[in-house]
């Protein structure tokens, strides 16, 4: 069902990108977004402890607040937003046509201390500004619109910066006004930068009447923009002068200010809104955290995968260790040259790999034991029969021939990777935390265990990780092995010699028969006797031992090759198997950022076509 669900959802968000915006398809696409978005809050909950990444959480928490907030019929909310000086509240009394509505000084800076908002009389019970902002109201027939002058942004006095801060999460769209002069002004670039995904905007270039080369002033202007990710044209970007209401691109200003019907598009605007702040959380500048802590992981797999595989080859080397890895491999190509031999050659094949089970899994059992005792030999001979019954030889025993220096370097391997882990805000018990009872193996009371006695006989404890590491390298090398040998040729020389022996005994037994038949012959003779089919069972077995020592010779010096040029295959060891989780859980996150800030991204274009002002590209 939750499938089924999902697939509707994405095929609300596919057919929003690719039409106009449609009404009707919002809370669907709405849904399946806040869906992802939680998704991605859950995940990176465990990153908390990471730098940086509780910033992302936190813009995820509020673009879900957004997506929550219930839907009102408050009126669109425009704010002027600059530096100071630059002309702001001259432009608002200019745009709403009254020339005191917001209090304005030539020589006092900062002297916009509150917000002023021009709104109709019929929309002004419905403005939802907090009182403690101590909005001044003016009223002006703006239709649907409410247009706030606000404090200066980079001003001296700091409560006039959190008071214009407030306005900007409140507001839906952005109107930021500098002038030629101020136009590079670096703390009102970054306050832009912080603030561009969450928001439409207009840009206005106030003052425009005491620039000589306006060309070249603009083509600078838009730079200014684009680097901040925008991409300006005629429709968002307009050079004015308040003081020249009728030149310039003053009169186009007022056109796409007051002339839009914002009613008819305010849940679009509204919805605009929520996936600029999803956008916001989704950026790579927001989430950068995710991607470095993704390059320390895999910095921190290459170096422990080089320390796992250092110390597996240093065991190896030793000459007791490899001695026995060498037999076991070669023992394991065997098997492997069984399943590829054809015709004659399968039978000194089979004999040879059954016949080396028993001595082979005797001296595997014995591995690692010191002296003799009744439950060790009891043991290797329970490890002799299942190996004579199943085929398999308990390759899992090896481990004990690496020896105490091993395990311990094994363990220091670990217990390091877990500190790695906790200095990166990455504790194990984070992953663990929440685990149900019933993942763990049932403990049987004492009364129904087996008897201790034959439990350490039948117990495989010593298979663990590290074992079927060791056991995954032995089968490979060994099929490796058994591929360098099995060749056409092999096959072909080592049928040769049988084949023509078998021929000649069935050509003579089948003319045996012939002249003995009496409907055949006159005088027909005796049936071989006994002795010539022993001599013929004899001489075909001595036929298939050049075959069989070709194999093995074959066998033997491709086993050596292959384990000289050995290089573990420690990637998937459990060692790292914390690593491993941890990158897959970041990995997902990732996928799952990078999806949703295409999709986002694609919904702000297609719906963004019917709106006012512009969004980040």
């Amino acid at each position: 069902m939750y499938d089924q669900t999902k697939r509707t959802h994405k095929f609300a968000v596919t057919q929003m990108m690719q039409k106009q915006v449609e009404l009707s398809e919002m809370p669907e696409t709405l849904r399946y977004l806040s869906q992802s978005a939680e998704r991605m809050l859950r995940l990176a909950g465990l990153f908390t402890a990471v730098d940086g990444v509780s910033d992302f959480a936190w813009a995820l928490e509020e673009a879900l607040a957004r997506a929550q907030l219930p839907e009102s019929q408050r009126p669109m909310m425009a704010i002027l937003l600059g530096g100071t000086g630059v002309g702001k509240s001259t432009l608002f009394n200019a745009l709403i046509q009254q020339p005191d509505a917001s209090p304005v000084s030539d020589s006092q800076r900062c002297f916009t201390s509150r917000p002023y908002v021009a709104v109709s009389s019929q929309w002004e019970p419905l403005l939802s500004l907090p009182a403690d902002l101590g909005p001044e109201i003016v009223h002006a027939e703006l239709g649907s619109l409410a247009l706030c002058d606000t404090p200066d942004i980079n001003g001296i006095l700091r409560e006039h910066y959190f008071v214009t801060e407030e306005l900007v999460k409140q507001c839906d769209m952005v109107i930021l006004v500098t002038s030629p002069e101020r136009r590079a002004d670096f703390d009102v670039i970054e306050e832009v930068r912080r603030w561009a995904s969450r928001k439409r905007w207009l840009f206005i270039l106030n003052r425009i009447d005491e620039v000589k080369d306006i060309e070249a002033v603009r083509e600078d202007f838009d730079r200014r923009l684009r680097e901040l990710g925008f991409q300006p044209d005629d429709r968002c970007r307009f050079l004015v002068s308040a003081y020249r209401p009728d030149d310039f691109d003053f009169p186009a200003l007022r056109r796409t200010l007051f002339g839009f019907d914002y009613h008819r598009v305010a849940r679009a605007i509204r919805f605009d809104g929520m996936l600029g702040y999803l956008q916001h959380a989704c950026e790579l500048r927001q989430s950068a955290s995710l991607d470095t802590l993704r390059q320390k992981l895999a910095d921190l797999r290459k170096e422990f995968l080089e320390r796992i595989r250092g110390t597996y080859q240093r065991a190896l080397a030793e000459p007791g260790v490899k001695k026995t890895f060498q037999r076991l491999v070669l023992e394991n190509a065997w098997q492997a040259a069984r399943e590829r031999s054809q015709g004659f050659l399968v039978i000194p094949v089979w004999l040879r790999v059954r016949a080396a089970y028993l001595p082979m899994a005797y001296h595997l059992a014995m591995i690692g034991t010191r002296g003799l005792s009744a439950i060790r030999t009891l043991r290797a001979a329970f490890s002799m029969l299942r190996a004579a019954l199943t085929g398999e030889l308990p390759l899992w025993k090896i481990v004990h021939a690496l020896g105490p220096t091993f395990q311990r370097e094994v363990k220091l391997i670990e217990n390091d990777l877990t500190r790695a882990l906790e200095d990166l805000g990455l504790p194990l018990e984070d992953l663990t935390t929440g685990t149900a009872d019933t993942d763990h193996p049932t403990v049987l009371p004492k009364a129904e265990r087996a008897p201790p006695w034959l439990f350490e006989i039948l117990s495989d404890e010593d298979r663990n990780e590290l074992a079927e590491l060791l056991v995954r390298d032995i089968r490979r090398l060994g099929d490796l092995a058994a591929d360098k040998s099995m060749t056409f040729l092999t096959q072909w020389v080592g049928n040769l010699l049988p084949l023509g022996v078998m021929v000649d005994i069935l050509l003579r037994v089948g003319a045996a028969w012939v002249q003995s038949a009496w409907y055949l012959s006159p005088d027909p003779i005796a049936l071989p006797a006994a002795s010539f089919y022993l001599l013929a069972g004899a001489i075909f077995a001595i036929s298939l031992i050049p075959g069989y020592a070709g194999l093995s010779l074959k066998l033997g010096k491709s086993v050596k090759r292959v384990i000289h040029d050995f290089n573990p295959a420690v990637e998937d060891s459990a060692i790292l198997q914390p690593l491993a989780q941890w990158e897959t859980t970041l990995d997902e996150l990732v996928r799952l950022r990078n999806h949703t800030a295409r999709q986002v991204q694609g919904l702000r274009r297609a719906i963004g076509k019917d709106l006012p002002g512009t969004g980040l590209v």
